[in-house]
Protein backbone atom coordinates (compact mmCIF):
# COMPACT_ATOMS: atom_id res chain seq x y z
CA UNK A 1 0.00 0.00 0.00
CA UNK A 2 1.32 3.42 -0.92
CA UNK A 3 1.75 5.68 2.12
CA UNK A 4 0.43 9.24 1.80
CA UNK A 5 2.40 11.89 3.60
CA UNK A 6 2.35 15.62 4.17
CA UNK A 7 5.04 18.07 5.12
CA UNK A 8 4.31 20.41 8.02
CA UNK A 9 6.42 23.43 8.91
CA UNK A 10 6.45 24.35 12.60
CA UNK A 11 8.89 26.84 14.14
CA UNK A 12 11.39 26.39 11.31
CA UNK A 13 11.47 22.61 11.83
CA UNK A 14 10.11 20.43 9.06
CA UNK A 15 8.67 17.04 9.75
CA UNK A 16 6.81 14.47 7.66
CA UNK A 17 3.56 13.01 8.98
CA UNK A 18 1.14 10.42 7.71
CA UNK A 19 -1.48 12.45 5.79
CA UNK A 20 -4.28 9.96 6.52
CA UNK A 21 -3.84 10.17 10.27
CA UNK A 22 -3.27 13.93 10.11
CA UNK A 23 -6.35 14.72 7.99
CA UNK A 24 -8.59 11.99 9.38
CA UNK A 25 -9.68 10.84 5.92
CA UNK A 26 -8.31 9.85 2.55
CA UNK A 27 -9.67 12.72 0.49
CA UNK A 28 -12.18 15.51 0.79
CA UNK A 29 -14.57 15.76 -2.15
CA UNK A 30 -17.35 18.14 -3.07
CA UNK A 31 -20.92 16.89 -2.64
CA UNK A 32 -22.33 19.74 -4.70
CA UNK A 33 -20.98 22.62 -6.71
CA UNK A 34 -22.16 25.19 -9.21
CA UNK A 35 -20.49 24.07 -12.42
CA UNK A 36 -21.70 26.80 -14.76
CA UNK A 37 -23.08 30.31 -14.60
CA UNK A 38 -25.13 31.52 -17.58
CA UNK A 39 -26.54 34.87 -16.50
CA UNK A 40 -26.15 37.29 -13.62
CA UNK A 41 -28.37 40.36 -13.75
CA UNK A 42 -29.14 43.09 -11.28
CA UNK A 43 -32.52 44.43 -12.45
CA UNK A 44 -33.87 47.89 -11.65
CA UNK A 45 -37.36 47.66 -13.11
CA UNK A 46 -40.00 50.28 -13.74
CA UNK A 47 -43.23 50.41 -11.77
CA UNK A 48 -45.66 47.71 -12.83
CA UNK A 49 -43.19 45.77 -15.01
CA UNK A 50 -44.26 42.47 -16.57
CA UNK A 51 -41.96 39.63 -17.59
CA UNK A 52 -44.25 37.33 -19.60
CA UNK A 53 -42.29 34.20 -18.80
CA UNK A 54 -39.79 31.62 -20.00
CA UNK A 55 -38.45 28.13 -19.42
CA UNK A 56 -34.82 27.08 -19.95
CA UNK A 57 -32.53 24.17 -19.04
CA UNK A 58 -30.69 26.10 -16.32
CA UNK A 59 -31.73 26.54 -12.70
CA UNK A 60 -32.62 30.14 -11.84
CA UNK A 61 -32.46 32.09 -8.62
CA UNK A 62 -34.28 35.38 -8.03
CA UNK A 63 -33.50 37.48 -4.94
CA UNK A 64 -35.52 40.64 -4.22
CA UNK A 65 -33.23 43.46 -3.10
CA UNK A 66 -35.92 46.16 -2.93
CA UNK A 67 -39.68 46.30 -3.36
CA UNK A 68 -41.97 43.38 -4.15
CA UNK A 69 -42.41 41.11 -7.15
CA UNK A 70 -44.96 38.44 -7.96
CA UNK A 71 -43.54 35.13 -9.17
CA UNK A 72 -45.78 32.67 -11.00
CA UNK A 73 -44.60 29.10 -11.56
CA UNK A 74 -46.80 26.32 -12.91
CA UNK A 75 -49.93 28.21 -11.80
CA UNK A 76 -48.65 28.94 -8.28
CA UNK A 77 -48.09 32.59 -7.32
CA UNK A 78 -45.58 33.71 -4.70
CA UNK A 79 -45.30 37.30 -3.47
CA UNK A 80 -41.60 37.99 -2.93
CA UNK A 81 -40.74 40.96 -0.74
CA UNK A 82 -37.38 42.55 0.03
CA UNK A 83 -35.05 39.82 1.33
CA UNK A 84 -37.03 36.93 -0.20
CA UNK A 85 -35.84 34.62 -2.93
CA UNK A 86 -37.10 31.78 -5.10
CA UNK A 87 -35.28 29.01 -6.95
CA UNK A 88 -36.80 27.73 -10.21
CA UNK A 89 -36.05 24.24 -11.49
CA UNK A 90 -34.56 23.36 -14.86
CA UNK A 91 -37.04 23.65 -17.76
CA UNK A 92 -39.66 25.12 -15.44
CA UNK A 93 -41.83 27.88 -16.87
CA UNK A 94 -41.97 31.01 -14.71
CA UNK A 95 -43.03 34.64 -15.02
CA UNK A 96 -42.66 37.75 -12.85
CA UNK A 97 -44.43 41.05 -12.47
CA UNK A 98 -44.72 44.01 -10.10
CA UNK A 99 -47.72 45.94 -8.86
CA UNK A 100 -48.48 49.16 -10.73
CA UNK A 101 -47.01 51.34 -7.95
CA UNK A 102 -43.85 49.25 -7.25
CA UNK A 103 -40.46 49.61 -8.98
CA UNK A 104 -38.52 46.57 -7.72
CA UNK A 105 -34.83 45.77 -7.75
CA UNK A 106 -33.77 42.15 -7.84
CA UNK A 107 -31.00 39.74 -8.81
CA UNK A 108 -31.48 36.95 -11.35
CA UNK A 109 -28.85 34.22 -11.68
CA UNK A 110 -29.16 31.23 -14.01
CA UNK A 111 -26.76 28.34 -13.46
CA UNK A 112 -26.19 24.60 -13.43
CA UNK A 113 -25.26 22.38 -10.51
CA UNK A 114 -23.15 19.26 -10.51
CA UNK A 115 -23.79 16.43 -8.04
CA UNK A 116 -26.34 18.31 -5.97
CA UNK A 117 -30.02 17.94 -5.20
CA UNK A 118 -31.81 21.24 -4.68
CA UNK A 119 -35.36 19.83 -4.90
CA UNK A 120 -36.23 20.85 -1.31
CA UNK A 121 -35.54 24.50 -2.22
CA UNK A 122 -37.42 24.69 -5.53
CA UNK A 123 -40.55 26.81 -6.06
CA UNK A 124 -40.76 28.12 -2.51
CA UNK A 125 -40.45 31.54 -1.01
CA UNK A 126 -37.14 31.42 0.84
CA UNK A 127 -35.78 33.91 3.35
CA UNK A 128 -32.00 33.50 3.54
CA UNK A 129 -30.20 34.15 6.80
CA UNK A 130 -27.88 37.13 7.20
CA UNK A 131 -25.03 34.85 6.10
CA UNK A 132 -26.92 34.11 2.87
CA UNK A 133 -27.70 37.78 2.25
CA UNK A 134 -24.02 38.62 2.76
CA UNK A 135 -23.08 36.05 0.11
CA UNK A 136 -25.57 37.60 -2.33
CA UNK A 137 -24.13 41.06 -1.63
CA UNK A 138 -20.61 39.70 -2.24
CA UNK A 139 -21.80 38.26 -5.58
CA UNK A 140 -23.24 41.63 -6.62
CA UNK A 141 -19.94 43.36 -5.79
CA UNK A 142 -17.97 40.66 -7.59
CA UNK A 143 -20.14 40.93 -10.69
CA UNK A 144 -19.46 44.68 -10.75
CA UNK A 145 -15.72 44.13 -10.29
CA UNK A 146 -15.22 41.54 -13.08
CA UNK A 147 -11.50 40.82 -13.06
CA UNK A 148 -9.68 37.59 -13.97
CA UNK A 149 -10.84 35.90 -10.76
CA UNK A 150 -14.48 37.03 -10.77
CA UNK A 151 -15.98 34.04 -12.58
CA UNK A 152 -14.43 31.59 -10.12
CA UNK A 153 -15.45 33.80 -7.21
CA UNK A 154 -19.05 33.95 -8.46
CA UNK A 155 -19.24 30.17 -8.93
CA UNK A 156 -17.85 29.56 -5.45
CA UNK A 157 -20.01 32.21 -3.74
CA UNK A 158 -23.14 30.80 -5.39
CA UNK A 159 -22.13 27.28 -4.35
CA UNK A 160 -21.66 28.53 -0.80
CA UNK A 161 -25.06 30.27 -0.87
CA UNK A 162 -26.83 27.10 -2.02
CA UNK A 163 -25.04 25.00 0.59
CA UNK A 164 -26.00 27.55 3.26
CA UNK A 165 -29.65 27.36 2.18
CA UNK A 166 -29.59 23.55 2.23
CA UNK A 167 -27.95 23.51 5.66
CA UNK A 168 -30.53 25.98 7.00
CA UNK A 169 -33.31 23.84 5.53
CA UNK A 170 -32.11 20.83 7.54
CA UNK A 171 -31.43 22.73 10.76
CA UNK A 172 -34.40 22.82 13.17
CA UNK A 173 -33.15 26.09 14.70
CA UNK A 174 -32.67 27.94 11.38
CA UNK A 175 -35.71 27.10 9.26
CA UNK A 176 -36.13 28.91 5.94
CA UNK A 177 -39.44 30.65 5.42
CA UNK A 178 -41.82 28.61 3.23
Amino acid sequence: REQASAVLCMDEAVRVVDAESHLGCNRVQSNMRVSGLYTFFYHEKEKGFLFSGEAHPALELTYVDQGTIHSVTDGQELVLEQGDMVLYGANQWHMQYADIDVAPRYVTISFEVQDGNLDTLLNRKLRPSQAGVTLIQQMIREQERMDEFSCDMLLNLLTQLLLTLLREEKSPTQRLQS
